[in-house]
């Protein structure tokens, strides 16, 4: 929107979200009509599009140098409306005082900028046009005071965007700047605000101006309309005052070039100039104005800009920022405190270590701040939680302050905000904190409101007093209830007198008495003679008592209380005297009224003869010390007269006590009842008694008729100005000025502090308070503020503009520089000041030197020229009377703040050991030293210097080593560059291109790694890349420079990177080293790469060293092999044990004996072939269910039977029997006949789904096979009575098939089927099997469960027409599937699943090759349907395990069927044939096949006993392979030998040896020290390592002999003797004491010194001896370890 004020209006207002916003109106509706009123009713469309543009352009563009659009422009037909953040006005308005604003505000009027807050704002408008620029790509082009706002906190910001546009794409077609036009000299408002004004506006922008008017629009048309704007700020005049005449402003644009610049700083003209010109391309940009020097030199613009970014500064940043605020805050004017400078600070007071430093600032700012300001500062929201949280140090401090808060704060905040925060002091554990709040509250308590303190405050306060141990707070709580009793009613007084008396019952000292006795006044004064004679008086008498009270204590104390009894015996004497006298009137009156007539002492008749007659006066009187009344009565005399004997009733004679003298009660009778006031002695002389004041430094309390004053003690005085009369106590007897009250003493004030009056203090007021660190008094004992002017060493004087004074006073404040000082700061660094007379001595000195030579201060506050000393990097020196500072040159350092004469070498040494040709070591300046404004103490420039080792550096290339030198012994450190095969430094950060080390520390050239070298195996390109080509030396004649000397490729070392050193063949990088690279894996030479692992599961072959690529992988590793032509982990069931070539048929991987597996993939040894394979078990047939075999090893995993499974999963050994629990239920006749049947299994079942019943009825309740019961092959039983004896009948019967029991007739049926012709002839029956897991279940089985996919087939052919014998063939029962051409034996048998009832099938020819069954529509499949008939009597059990049970028709390798057999059976299953002697025995193997038809083929021969074939021989070479315990391998197939002496051999089982053409493979060493006593050639003589029971000479058995255990034949034996019956394959075993069958190498022990043993013992049954044969004879023989002789 344009210019505030002059069209639109602006409204301030409070909304929900912000706590002001300000709302721009403009009315166009009003203003069409006053311009129709003019007859100037056009142009308003384009006006109103503009500011709707404008007020688009804001919303978009987000900035903090942009106004912030709360609500968007709302437009109706009569007004714009659209609300911003809350605004103070335009820049426009502010420079004409908002006279241009119809009335406008009060606070708005008289608003003039300071050239601080111009200078701040013009420096945020640039940096806000370097934005719009650079980022938003925008120019303003209607930068003028109208378009800058000032915000309400002081900001300026940027509105009016009506003209802006992009700096690429502005203007027509070709992107040329818009030229305006301005064709009236004297336009309309609205029309005026058609285009940018003209004053202000860029030459290239406005139309005729310039030839070359259609350039392209940029950034530089705001810069020329931000210096017309800064000349006119700083200059107070516009630069172009043209109003809309382009003719006038082409005219004064050609001077622009020597316009008038006065008011504008010498150091901007420049810029300025130049950002007029009138070429777009010459004029400087934003940026460059935002850093001139004009903006850079100001300090407290600085400041303010720190103050915009302090969220971005860290803790430490913010608490140095704070530390100089502090000493320079008082230049800035009241608006930026308010607005600028103090909400920021305050916003960082969340943080307990910042909070701490800003405290100062904050509270000394607040100090100059008035409550409106504070309000407008809006602070107190920012406070209000950091006064809830406060703790420690800034609860302390702002306790400290809570008056500068309460009279700020609005009142509503004294209950918000500081009550809170005293009673969060009350209940710290800070004594200090509770100390100054009550301080304060002692101040504040009179003005604050009765609620806060009676309901909130007091009940606190005097709880605290109650709890304290810290004296101080006590009293000070005390002295806080003193304060507030006037204010509190007379129920809370009494309270705190309560409290008081539980408190002088624990504490009794002078402090805590004289305390009380303070509150006990204040209440008894102000709640009068009752309260105080009730509980006043009663708490304080007894303190008087008080052993801490020293004479003048006492005496405040006794008078105090004896004030309190003056003050009850007056008021209550003056309330007994007027209800007396009442009283009096009543009574006489009434006496009056009631005496006869005559009787009176006056009546008419008086006394006959007395001489009176007649008289009406009285002869009788008042006693002493009364009055006569008016009625005739006596009244007590009153106070301060006495009345004497004889008074007449009608006269009183009553007289005044004399001058200052008072009576002690009513009814005194004489002079002699009136006692000297209080401040005067009384005095007696000829004419009577007399009271004289108490002279200078004397006091009395009087009453006494003292007749001489008390003297103040030692150095108090009282005040010459009190009037007579005052010194009534000890307490007028004070410190005089000069001095302070410290106990019973007056000291005199100390240098530094003042005391101005005479008073109680007991302390002076210092020259710190009153003008700050630094001012002092010329001497102690100082009377007068004016007395602090003199310096204190170290300090100057500060003038009222706050600069350090560096002349004399007189010099300061005489005509020509009318200056004053204010203060003091610590004395400007490089300078010194000795303190003293400012006039003199006090003045500051400048260190000696001059420039860049002159001796520096390290900070401020010197004191003498000592302190004037050479900084870090620079040495002192001393030309005849001269003393300057010298810099240290390239590769020297100097350190500290000293007068060092000369710098330190960077390599420890000089020329005379180390040839300056020879020293490489440079030096930068890269430490900082800060140089301080003299006025501020704030850095000002930072200097860098050679002051520190850390300043000394190396270059790329090289490395640092510890010499030594041989003449003197001394050490240094020489810079070199590396040498061949190291290499040296490349600079803390490469990536930054500074090569360089700083540090004066060893930094040794680092070798090559191991096997690793320069040049040798890396390319010369490597060694290019890493080497350097020049470096840094130092020039002799100029030592503060350097020159470059060359270093070549072929140039010794050099290089700087380990990327230098390279591998050799064979070898990988690892960490920083270069090693050889270990097996499995390679690496080739010339690079730093690790070495590489072989491919997945190979390695390198052991034999070989050296491996430099992946051709040297031509081993497996162990537990790997081809697998399926890739290299994986061995199969489970197969093992590996290492160094196996990699071959091309894949047979690495050694498959387990037959039955056995392993527990994993990756197995590497036979003997992971620990668990049966599946369907094997540990069962043998011969022993029964689930035996222990120790008669034959290779039978201990045998195919599980019939009945058991061995899943692969599990990790025993044990067949697990299939699962039984299945019942079926027949009714009849009202009679449930219930049927449970057992499981069984095809032999080397691998899975519980291969368990079915053995007897299955297909559908529970009413089944019945269609059997023909009279055909040939149904058989009907005898002595069958029952299902169950029906049942057991077909199992005990090979050939039944199945059985149907009747039991209307009770008999029963078995099938028995026809086996005559094999299934590749007359086909066969399949009919359903029942799951074992289903068998197991309770719920009943339907007809649809049964199809399970589970068959047993049957030859069952018939030898006329091959069908079925003795089924029904009717169509009830025997139905044609609906199948597809050429179908399988499958596709019938999926027929027969998916059907309800069916029973089974019957197939035709079966073709095993081609899984086909005869294609004849009569015989190819037909289902067997159930018989499912109600009341039928017939009940049919079908046998699983009839002849052969398995889910096809193929008998796998290893098994065989007899010829016209249904059964198969495992190929060797004669047990005899491998028990007996292996030459006389018959062995076979078996290649599968189809059922009926796969026979079984005789192996060859055996060459030799201890072989024997497996079980389930597949293939001519299965014949013979394994091995018996006891005998190994020869060469030669099927041929085996005893196992070797001192050898024993475990077998196929244990050993897992199967034949590999390898002489002696089976046999295994016995363990050291023993020995086998004949070769393993009888039954288990060698099987295990017990064969090797012999000792070996010199070895022997360790243990001693023990009581006999498990094994023997009897329990306790006494001695080893007894233990001659052990059990089979068991001996004893002295070590644990049992009979067992130990680890023999873990016992067999060489024989001792001095013994011999040779080799004769046995280990089997134990005797006292255990293989020592004897000891050495003891006659100077002996014998070495292991001695046999």
């Amino acid at each position: 929107m344009i210019s505030l004020g002059i069209v639109p209006q602006v409204y301030v207002v409070v909304c929900a979200v912000f706590s002001e916003a300000s709302v721009w109106v403009l009315d166009k509706k009003g203003l069409i009509d006053q311009a129709s009123r003019a007859g100037r009713a056009r142009g308003f469309d384009s006006f109103f599009e503009l500011q709707r543009r404008s007020c688009n352009q804001l919303v978009k563009i987000k900035h903090p140098g942009v106004i912030k659009v709360i609500e968007p422009l709302e437009e109706t037909s009569g007004q714009m409306v659209f609300v911003t953040e809350p605004i103070f006005g335009s820049l426009s308005n502010v420079l004409t005082q908002f006279r241009d604003v119809p009335a406008a505000p009060e606070d708005r009027s008289g608003a003039v900028l300071s050239p601080l807050e111009v200078k701040y704002g013009l420096c945020h408008i640039a940096d806000t046009l370097h934005f719009l620029h650079s980022e938003a790509r925008l120019a303003h082009c209607n930068l003028n005071p109208g378009s800058v706002i000032v915000t309400k906190d002081g900001g300026w910001k940027l509105a009016g965007f009506e003209f802006a546009g992009g700096i690429a794409d502005f203007g027509g077609p070709s992107g040329a700047a818009v030229a305006f036009e301005y064709t009236s000299a004297h336009p309309s408002p609205w029309e005026e605000y058609c285009a940018p004004p003209l004053p202000y506006t860029a030459p290239e922008l406005v139309g005729g101006c310039m030839a070359s008017s259609a350039t392209s629009l940029s950034g530089a048309a705001d810069c020329f309309s931000l210096a017309a704007l800064c000349y006119q700020l700083l200059a107070g005049r516009q630069l172009l005052p043209v109003g809309s005449s382009t003719g006038e402003y082409r005219s004064r644009l050609s001077g622009l070039g020597s316009a008038d610049m006065s008011g504008v700083a010498g150091s901007l003209q420049p810029l300025l100039r130049a950002m007029l010109s009138q070429s777009a391309a010459a004029r400087p940009n934003a940026a460059a104005f935002a850093g001139c020097q004009w903006f850079a030199e100001d300090m407290l613009l600085r400041c303010l800009k720190f103050l915009d970014s302090i969220l971005q500064r860290d803790s430490g940043q913010k608490v140095a920022f704070l530390r100089d605020l502090s000493s320079c805050w008082q230049q800035f004017d009241d608006r930026l405190l308010q607005h600028r400078v103090l909400p920021p600070i305050v916003q960082q007071m969340r943080s307990d270590a910042v909070a701490l430093a800003a405290l100062p600032v904050v509270l000394a700012i607040m100090g100059r701040m008035k409550p409106q300001g504070f309000a407008a500062s809006g602070i107190l929201p920012v406070l209000k939680p950091i006064f809830e949280h406060a703790d420690g140090e800034v609860l302390l401090a702002l306790v400290r302050h809570l008056s500068v808060f309460y009279n700020l704060m609005p009142s509503d905040a004294h209950a918000s905000v500081l009550v809170p925060l005293m009673l969060r002091a009350f209940d710290s554990n800070s004594t200090r904190a509770q100390e100054e709040t009550l301080k304060t509250l002692q101040r504040l308590a009179p003005d604050m409101p009765y609620a806060l303190l009676r309901e909130q405050l007091m009940p606190r306060v005097v709880g605290l007093c109650l709890r304290t141990t810290s004296l101080v707070v006590r009293t000070s709580a005390l002295a806080l209830m003193a304060q507030a009793a006037h204010r509190l009613d007379k129920e809370a007084a009494g309270a705190m007198l309560d409290v008081c008396s539980q408190i002088v019952a624990v504490d009794r000292s002078a402090g805590t008495a004289m305390a009380v006795l303070r509150l006990g006044d204040a209440i008894g004064k102000h709640y009068g003679p009752e309260l105080t004679c009730i509980k006043v008086l009663p708490l304080l008498c007894p303190l008087l008592v008080s052993p801490g009270l020293n004479p003048q204590l006492f005496g405040s104390y006794i008078s105090t209380v004896r004030s309190l009894l003056d003050t009850v015996a007056e008021k209550t004497g003056s309330a007994l005297a007027a209800a007396a006298e009442a009283a009096g009137t009543a009574n006489a009156a009434a006496a009056a009224g009631s005496k006869p007539a005559g009787s009176g002492l006056g009546s008419a008749g008086g006394l006959a003869g007395s001489g009176l007659g007649g008289s009406t006066s009285s002869l009788a009187g008042c006693p002493a010390g009364m009055y006569p009344m008016a009625n005739g009565g006596c009244a007590p005399c009153k106070m301060n007269q006495f009345c004497p004997l004889g008074q007449s009733a009608t006269t009183t004679t009553a007289k005044n006590c004399p001058p200052n003298t008072i009576t002690l009660k009513t009814g005194a009778r004489s002079v002699n009842d009136c006692f000297n006031k209080p401040g005067y002695r009384y005095f007696r002389t000829s004419s009577g008694v007399r009271a004289i004041a108490c002279g200078d430094d004397e006091y009395t309390v009087g009453l006494k008729k003292q007749t001489t004053c008390t003297r103040c003690m030692p150095g108090f005085k009282t005040d010459p100005a009190n009037p007579p009369g005052i010194h009534t106590s000890s307490a007028v007897c004070v410190a005089p000025p000069g001095s302070f009250v410290a106990g019973d003493s007056v000291v005199p004030c100390p240098k530094g502090e003042y005391s101005d009056s005479y008073d109680s203090s007991t302390s002076c007021t210092t020259c710190l308070d009153e003008f700050g660190e630094g001012i002092t008094t010329e001497k102690a004992n100082s009377t007068s503020r004016s007395d602090c002017k003199w310096l204190e060493r170290g300090y100057a004087l500060v003038d009222d503009r706050k600069r350090a004074v560096l002349t004399t006073l007189s010099v300061l404040v005489n005509a020509q520089n009318n200056r004053q000082w204010v203060g003091a700061k610590p004395c400007p660094q490089n300078y010194y000041c000795r303190g003293g007379n400012p006039e003199s001595n006090g003045v500051p000195l400048p260190c000696p030197g001059t420039g860049a030579n002159q001796l520096w201060t390290e900070g401020e506050g010197a004191i003498a020229v000592d302190e004037c000393v050479a900084p870090p990097g620079f040495v002192y020196k001393k030309a005849g009377a001269a003393e300057i500072a010298e810099p240290c040159e390239q590769g020297q350092y100097k350190e500290g703040w000293n007068r060092l004469t000369t710098c330190d070498s960077c390599s420890g040494t000089d020329t005379t050991v180390l040839p300056a040709d020879k020293d490489l070591w440079l030096s930068d300046p890269t430490t900082f030293i800060n140089k301080l404004d003299p006025n501020t103490g704030i850095t000002m420039q930072q200097v860098a210097v050679r002051g520190s080792p850390e300043n000394c550096y190396i270059q790329r290339g090289m490395g640092v080593m510890s010499m030594r030198d041989i003449k003197n012994g001394t050490t240094f450190f020489q810079a070199v560059i590396c040498p061949a095969d190291s290499y040296g430094i490349n600079g803390p950060n490469p990536g930054t291109g500074v090569f360089k080390k700083y540090g004066r520390t060893i930094t040794p050239c680092t070798a090559c790694p191991t096997n690793m070298k320069t040049g040798q195996y890396a390319t010369d390109a490597v060694n290019a890349e890493n080497k350097i080509t020049d470096y840094l030396t130092k020039v002799a004649a100029e030592p503060l420079k350097t020159t470059t000397t060359l270093h070549s490729l072929s140039d010794v070392g050099g290089y700087y990177s380990v990327d230098a050193c390279a591998t050799q063949d064979g070898y990988g990088y690892y960490s920083g080293s270069s090693q050889i690279c270990p097996a499995g894996t390679y690496n080739g030479k010339g690079n730093k790469d690790p070495c590489t692992q072989c491919p997945f599961g190979t390695t390198t072959d052991s034999g070989e060293d050296i491996n430099v690529d992946v051709g040297s992988c031509s081993v497996y590793i162990q537990g790997y092999g081809l697998v399926n032509g890739a290299t994986a982990m061995c199969a489970v069931g197969t093992w590996q044990g290492g160094d196996q070539p990699k071959d091309s048929d894949g047979e690495a991987c050694t498959t387990c004996p037959v039955g056995y597996v392993t527990g994993d993939v990756g197995s590497i040894r036979a003997a992971n072939c620990s668990l049966c394979a599946a369907g094997y078990g540990d069962f043998d047939p011969l022993a029964g269910d689930k035996a222990a075999h120790t008669d034959l090893a290779g039978l201990t995993c045998q195919f599980c039977p019939a009945g058991y499974y061995g899943p692969a999963s599990r990790t025993s050994t044990p067949c697990l029997s299939c699962p039984t629990g299945r019942t079926y239920t027949y009714s009849w006749d009202g009679t449930d006949d219930v049927f449970s049947p057992l499981a069984t299994s095809p032999v080397g079942s691998k899975d519980i789904n291969d368990c079915v019943a053995d007897m299955a009825q297909t559908v529970d309740g009413a089944f019945e096979l269609p059997l023909v019961l009279s055909h040939r092959a149904v058989t009907k039983l005898p002595d069958a009575d029952n299902l169950k004896t029906c049942a057991q009948r077909c199992r005990d019967n090979a050939t039944c098939a199945a059985v149907t029991f009747d039991y209307l007739e009770v008999a029963c049926y078995m099938w028995q089927p026809v086996t005559d012709s094999p299934f590749n002839v007359a086909g066969g029956v399949a009919i359903k099997v029942f799951p074992s897991q289903n068998l197991a279940l309770s719920t009943k089985v339907t007809g649809k469960a049964m199809g399970n996919g589970q068959y047993t087939f049957w030859m069952d052919g018939d030898e006329t027409a091959g069908v079925p014998a003795a089924l029904d063939r009717s169509a009830t029962y025997y139905t044609i599937p609906n199948l597809p051409t050429a179908p399988t034996l499958q596709h019938c048998l999926d027929a027969c699943t998916n059907s309800n009832l069916c029973v089974g099938a019957r197939f035709g020819a079966y073709t095993l090759a081609s899984d086909r069954i005869l294609d004849s529509p009569s015989s190819t499949c037909r289902l067997i349907m159930a018989k499912v008939q109600p009341g039928n009597s017939r009940r049919s059990l079908i046998k699983a395990d009839f002849n052969s049970f398995t889910q096809s028709l193929v008998v796998p390798p290893g098994y065989y069927t007899d010829p016209g057999s249904n059964t198969i059976q495992l190929c060797n299953d004669d047990v005899n044939d491998k028990t007996g002697p292996a030459a006389n025995a018959v062995s076979y193997y078996c290649l599968g096949g189809l059922v009926g038809v796969a026979n079984r083929t005789v192996c060859p021969a055996a060459l030799s006993d201890g072989v024997y074939t497996p079980p389930d021989a597949a293939k001519s070479a299965d014949c013979w392979s394994l091995l018996k315990p006891g005998y190994q391998f020869t060469a030669d197939a099927r041929k085996a030998a005893a196992c070797d002496p001192n050898k024993y051999c475990p077998g196929s089982v244990v050993g897992g040896y199967t034949y590999t053409g390898t002489d002696g493979a089976g046999s295994v060493d016995c363990p050291t020290g023993t020995l086998t006593s004949s070769p393993g050639v009888t039954g288990t003589s060698a099987e295990d390592s017990t064969a090797c029971r012999n000792l070996q000479p010199g070895y022997y058995y360790s243990g001693t002999a023990a009581a006999g255990g498990a094994g023997t034949s009897s329990d306790g034996q006494s001695s080893p003797k007894g233990c001659n019956n052990l059990d089979a394959r068991m001996y004893y075993n002295p070590v644990n004491g049992a009979a067992s069958v130990p680890a023999l190498g873990t016992t067999i022990l060489q024989c001792p010194p001095d013994k011999w043993c040779d080799g004769t013992a046995i280990i089997t049954v134990f005797s006292a001896v255990t293989g020592i044969s004897g000891t050495c004879p003891t006659d100077g023989s002996t014998s070495v370890a292991g001695s046999d002789v």
